[in-house]
């Protein structure tokens, strides 16, 4: 059928209609934060002195500028190594479960992500939570936004080969993360990712003096991404289990988890945003020792 001249599929349509909705979202999720800031102006104040309080010492002020700068930073020895072993005996022993009795909860839209978390991995004395609370990382993250940042997810993410004939979907396509305009994740392999076959994290380093493609569609395939000339730029993340590096995937077109069939990659993945995000996350960490001020702010409880 031919409209003004121009053909037009149902395809098309919907992916027109998909678009309109698209905007929408991101308006209202736009307008969030301005409210938050509104209506809570004294845990903002509160957030941003106690970020000029905790400081950022000198030896860190390069690695947070390259983040801001690149949208990328290698961390290994920004992480403590008795809490990194910690780590990985337990996510060792729970793959290990996984892979004998295959109980884990998958994720609808990605079949080849599994969850590992468990509802006891979000008490504050969990390692989980202890690792995301590592000072260098706050110190770095808190510098960042301006403010003491909001842990909002925790994810032991387990991901094995996509067996879909179309290829690479959901988050194995490239994308922004769009929950927040402030967002840092801190990834840790928990397995080897020697080479492409074992499914590294693959960026593109932010640039600030160039626009961002457009959000829609929030997926998108290399076929539309190459064209950009984008692909040249690709960063790909490599590295033995433990290697931990922070990512600004607001800021830095991304994509992962590609595996080739037989391998599986194991990564705990910390995101942290602004308290005043765009979407209302909640963290659901119980309370279960003793937290400094610090700790409480981060955690939002």
């Amino acid at each position: 059928m031919k409209v003004l001249g121009k053909e037009v599929t149902a395809e098309k349509l919907l992916n027109f209609a998909s678009m309109k909705w698209e905007q929408k979202r991101k308006q209202s999720r736009v307008l969030r934060k301005p409210v938050m800031c509104v209506t809570h102006p004294l845990e903002l104040h509160q957030r941003r002195s106690a970020g000029q309080r905790i400081g950022l010492p000198a030896i860190l002020a390069p690695r947070r500028q390259t983040v801001e700068e690149t949208g990328y930073e290698p961390a290994d020895d920004l992480i403590d190594k008795s809490l990194l072993a910690e780590l990985q005996e337990v996510a060792t022993a729970r793959l290990a479960h996984e892979n004998s009795t295959g109980d884990a909860r998958r994720i609808k839209s990605k079949q080849y992500w599994s969850q590992l978390l468990r509802d006891e991995d979000r008490a504050a004395s969990s390692i989980f939570v202890r690792f995301a609370l590592q000072k260098p990382i706050l110190q770095i993250v808190t510098s960042l936004f301006g403010q003491v940042p909001h842990l909002t997810i925790l994810e032991l993410a387990l991901t094995r080969a996509n067996e879909d004939p179309k290829g690479p979907v959901a988050s194995q396509r490239w994308h922004y993360d769009l929950g927040d305009n402030r967002t840092i994740k801190l990834f840790t392999y928990l397995t080897d990712v020697r080479d492409d076959d074992d499914g590294p994290f693959i960026f593109i380093p932010h640039d600030p003096h160039k626009p961002r493609l457009p959000w829609f569609p929030v997926h998108k395939t290399d076929a539309l991404v190459a064209p950009t000339g984008l692909l040249d730029r690709k960063m790909t993340v490599y590295g033995k289990a433990g290697t931990s590096f922070l990512i600004d995937t607001y800021n830095c077109l991304h994509c992962g988890s590609r595996l080739a069939s037989g391998h599986q990659r194991l990564a705990a993945i910390v995101t942290y945003n602004t308290f005043c995000s765009w979407i209302p996350y909640n963290n659901r960490v119980a309370v279960d020792r003793p937290l400094d001020p610090l700790e409480r702010m981060v955690l939002r409880v």
